[in-house]
């Protein structure tokens, strides 16, 4: 290692923000997108007919066309009715 005296702590919003914009760039420099934007949000949610939110997707396509997802969530008594499946189409 260059430097042995460093420390370990947890991340603040603003330091957590430049290690993802950094990652970012350096990415970019490496590897031209193939699609703008770079980023598209996908956070969709399933509702029932009384508006109660059933299921959840939070996720994001990049600009390298590949979706990361964050979040996939179903309400417990709605499991294995397909709305996970359906988040994901």
């Amino acid at each position: 290692m260059k430097n042995e005296n460093f420390v370990i702590e947890e991340g603040t919003r603003e330091e957590i923000i430049l290690v993802n914009n950094s990652l970012v760039d350096y990415n970019l420099s490496k590897v031209p997108p193939i699609r703008e934007p770079y980023f598209t949000p996908i956070n969709r949610v399933i509702k029932g007919e009384s508006g109660e939110v059933l299921a959840g997707l939070i996720s994001m396509i990049y600009g390298w066309d590949y979706l990361h997802i964050d979040i996939l969530w179903v309400k417990e008594d709605c499991r294995t009715s397909g709305y996970g499946s359906e988040l994901l189409k």
